[in-house]
């Protein structure tokens, strides 16, 4: 009796192994890389909260490809190809490469980091740019730097955007809690952010006491 048990349940065990293996004819695995790429001068990010990054384009509206993976909102992908309304990227973080439709996909232009900062100080700026809650926010910033001999996060916004003088407070105070996280130990912190509302340039100055200034 012991011994039909141990088969019995011998049997299973084999059953189930060959089962996960196989996985009992259902379609094979999307092989999915593990190899992170460097961005390239652009940067884009998936404008809404999730979407499938799917093995190949569909032919018709019925077509339903395999999904390689999920990309949340802030991911970062390189375009490769357009076709129609459908784009082939390649996912930075993974170097998955799959397609997005197109209305999914935002272009922001990359920061190119001021060489004169500090090693440590470019890349704080980079974190900033690239965090999730600054891309939402999609506030119209080209460029992010940090000059650690004045304790200073400049934000400059793109050329010929205009930029609500609300929103450039929201933005700098972002900015502020970010420098303050980054840069503890500074006994003071500025945040300048250099725009202009159309017609009207504008210089915003931001420090620890919290109360915005325009120039």
């Amino acid at each position: 009796m012991k011994w039909t048990i141990r088969l019995i349940i011998c049997a299973i065990a084999s059953f189930t192994l060959v089962t996960a293996l196989t996985g009992c004819g259902d379609k094979p695995a999307v092989e999915v890389s593990v190899a992170p790429v460097t961005p390239s001068h652009s940067t884009f990010a998936i404008t809404r909260l999730t979407a499938n990054l799917l093995t190949r384009k569909p032919t018709h509206e019925m077509d339903k490809p395999d999904v390689l993976m999920m990309i949340n909102q802030g991911d970062q992908i390189a375009p490769i190809q357009e076709d129609g309304n459908w784009t082939q990227v390649q996912h930075i973080l993974t170097g998955n490469i799959g397609w997005l439709h197109k209305s999914f996909v935002q272009i922001e232009q990359r920061s190119k980091w001021w060489s004169a900062d500090t090693d440590r100080a470019r890349r704080c700026a980079e974190k900033i740019y690239q965090d999730k809650v600054f891309m939402e926010k999609n506030w119209p910033i080209a460029h992010v730097s940090i000059e650690e001999r004045w304790n200073k996060l400049v934000f400059t916004t793109r050329e010929g955007q205009s930029f609500d003088r609300n929103q450039a407070v929201e933005c700098a105070s972002f900015g502020l809690k970010q420098l303050r996280f980054h840069f503890p130990d500074w006994k003071d912190h500025q945040v300048f952010l250099n725009g202009s509302t159309g017609t009207e340039p504008f210089t915003l100055v931001l420090a620890d006491d919290g109360k915005p200034t325009f120039l």
